[in-house]
């Protein structure tokens, strides 16, 4: 109704020029539609302090509303240093001067509005009305966080800051720029006297984590961003040429971290217990009184108490399971030259005339018992037209052989495998779950030591997209990918690898892992468990060789731990929005179980006939195993939606 000018009209104020000589009812407009975004802004304000989140929070809300709805450009100002980790008192995060730096902000966000109230305008009473509420609305939000401040810091003080009170997951204060060190103490401060230190300061460990450490799983406490401190011998971190990182991940407010100067730096990290816990020589089970054995005077320190060295493992190969395992050794490396010279020419045939120019061989190992597994996989394969041709299946008995070989797969058998059960395991650990394990040991080292890249898998996946592909074209500099288990159990740390889908580059770092893993099976043998030795040595390995491992996205490569515990994702399958490369039915108490959860999901490519009793009849023509009307994540006809129930 008026462009913009310098004439009289009615719509002038906050909502912009007046249209010179018109009716200015466009200014008017835009002055209540601003107001009305003060309006929810402020409520957004005052609902985050009410709920005890911090200015920096708060200020993120102002900035995505004002990307949509642009306002006075004065109360997106005081957000800014927010955004930026920036501010007088650092980001307005729990306590300390975080908390005053909230309540700062948050008056200096009344005084944009106290500017407001200066509109001079036909309609300026009106909208100075609602400011005067903004107003009152920003000082009850203000009272609120002096409050919550108060409030904290008192739970904080009585539970003795308890890790739940804290918990949060704003970014904690820094000063200066994002990442910028910030320095707590230098060497004049007491408290560093006779250390030998130079200073002690706070720093944001994201760069670290997201680049050296990139490959491990996520670090944080719970995903929740922490800062992280440095110890240097100079005042200032740039002058650091290495570091020694320790990442700490108990997660009990009784357990400290000691830095104990020496000539050198130990690789391994010593964790010290007390006589109330297992391991100490002195434990005596949990409800036993040791509280005289942990008792020492104030005056001696922390040093004088009863410590021990805490076994990081809580196992010890017994006589019989190291003679066993010996023995096994003795058997393959007796026919180990055989078995290379049978193998070789084998691999050479199936490298050539797959799909991939890499000569990547796909590794599988089972006995008659895992048949319809395997057989499915094969079927999901040939369903979405994957080529496979790079598979040699090693069998665990002559059965096996014959039933694969007879579908046209590549299948190896060497009486240097030793003896090896037939049927499938009864549960995770048992005797037969373990003999198989030695399997799936020899199998990779001999692919290995005839330098192949190799993908290693367990018989109960299946495939929707060829993650060879994924494997020769991502990541070149890493020698080693490994699915992520899901668990966080310390036995599986530092990488969580699961053991049954894993890829191995060809080169010396890859080998030494192997040969290690090999000669170490009697302590496979002690635990019951491929996937603790196996997780034990890639951290050695990564460590102390430099071999780069990394573990792959749970979205694009998921396993059972996704299926029981991540049903939005499992959801996202089933509808299609997202297409894994992979699944990988781990997590199950029994094949009883994979079987029921795979049928069930639509990851079931057979045909009702084509069981394991079928499969392991030698009359069976296993040309009709995979289905023509499979269609993937539905059942029944095709048309079904699964259950992703568990």
């Amino acid at each position: 109704t008026g462009e913009s000018g310098h004439g009289p009209g009615n719509g002038g104020g906050v909502g912009g020029g007046g249209g010179g000589g018109g009716s200015g009812k466009s200014g008017a407009s835009l002055t209540t539609m601003q107001s009305l975004w003060i309006f929810v802004m402020v409520l957004v304000i005052v609902a985050a302090s009410s709920l005890g989140y911090s200015a920096g929070r708060v200020a993120c809300h102002c900035e995505q509303v004002n990307h949509h709805h642009p306002i006075h450009p004065d109360l997106i100002t005081s957000a800014h240093p927010f955004l930026s980790h920036k501010g007088d008192k650092g980001d307005g995060g729990s306590g300390g001067e975080g908390g005053d730096g909230a309540l700062a902000d948050l008056g200096n966000m009344e005084e944009k509005v106290s500017r407001l109230m200066s509109v001079s305008s036909e309609t300026g009473a009106a909208h100075r009305a609602l400011v005067s509420d903004l107003k009152q609305q920003l000082a009850v939000a203000r009272a609120e966080a002096a409050k919550a401040k108060r409030d904290l810091s008192a739970s904080m003080a009585a539970a003795g800051e308890n890790e739940e009170a804290t918990a949060d997951d704003t970014p904690l204060a820094r000063t200066g720029q994002v990442g910028a060190d910030k320095l707590i103490l230098t060497k004049d401060n007491p408290l560093l006297a006779g250390t030998g230190w130079g200073s002690v300061s706070a720093f944001d460990p994201a760069p670290i984590l997201e680049g050296a450490f990139k490959s491990y799983p996520a670090h944080g406490k719970n995903g929740k961003k922490q800062d992280a401190v440095i110890f240097s011998r100079n005042k200032d971190t740039d002058k650091c040429e290495a570091i020694t990182v320790l990442v700490h991940g108990n997660a009990k407010q009784t357990h400290c971290v000691a830095l104990v100067e020496a000539q050198k730096t130990h690789n391994d990290v010593l964790t010290l217990i007390l006589p109330n816990e297992k391991g100490h020589s002195k434990f005596k089970g949990k409800k036993a009184d040791v509280s005289g054995l942990m008792r020492v005077g104030a005056e001696k320190g922390v040093a004088h108490k009863d410590w021990e060295v805490k076994p990081r493992a809580t196992y010890v190969p017994g006589d019989g399971q190291r003679k066993e395992a010996m023995l096994k050794l003795s058997i393959f490396f007796k026919h180990k030259d055989a078995m290379i010279g049978a193998l070789k020419p084998m691999l050479a045939k199936i490298a050539k005339h797959g799909a991939h120019k890499s000569k990547v061989i796909t590794v599988m190992c089972l006995n008659a018992g895992n048949l319809d597994l395997v057989f499915n996989f094969l079927c999901s394969a040939r369903h979405h037209k994957i080529d496979v041709s790079h598979l040699v299946v090693f069998a665990a008995d002559k059965e096996t052989h014959r039933t694969l070989t007879s579908f046209g797969v590549t299948a190896f058998w060497h009486e240097g495998f030793g003896d090896l059960p037939a049927n499938a395991a009864g549960a995770y650990g048992d005797k037969t779950f373990t003999a198989l394990m030695w399997l799936k040991i020899i199998s990779v080292y001999l692919v290995s030591h005839l330098q192949y890249d190799l993908l290693f898998q367990d018989a109960d996946l299946v495939w929707y997209k060829d993650p060879i592909e994924f494997f020769t074209t991502q990541h070149l500099e890493v020698d080693t990918f490994w699915q992520d288990d899901g668990a966080r159990s310390d036995r599986f740390a530092p990488f969580f690898a699961n053991s049954g889908f894993y890829f191995l580059r060809a080169n010396d770092k890859s080998r030494n892992f192997m040969h290690d893993l090999l000669v170490g099976f009697d302590q496979i043998m002690s635990t019951g468990s491929h996937q603790h030795i196996l997780d034990s040595l890639l951290g050695t390995h990564a460590a102390q060789f430099g071999m780069h491992v990394m573990v792959l996205d749970k979205e694009h490569f998921p396993q059972g731990q996704v299926f029981h515990h991540n049903k939005p994702v499992m959801m996202e399958f089933v509808e299609g929005t997202k297409q894994p490369y992979v699944f990988h039915m781990c997590w199950t108490a029994s094949k009883v179980d994979k079987l029921k959860y795979m049928k069930q999901v639509g990851m079931w490519f057979l045909t009702d006939t084509c069981d394991e009793g079928a499969l392991r009849s030698q009359s069976y023509d296993t040309g009709g195993c995979c289905r023509t009307d499979m269609v993937p994540w539905r059942v029944g006809d095709g048309t079904e939606i699964p259950s992703i129930a568990s």
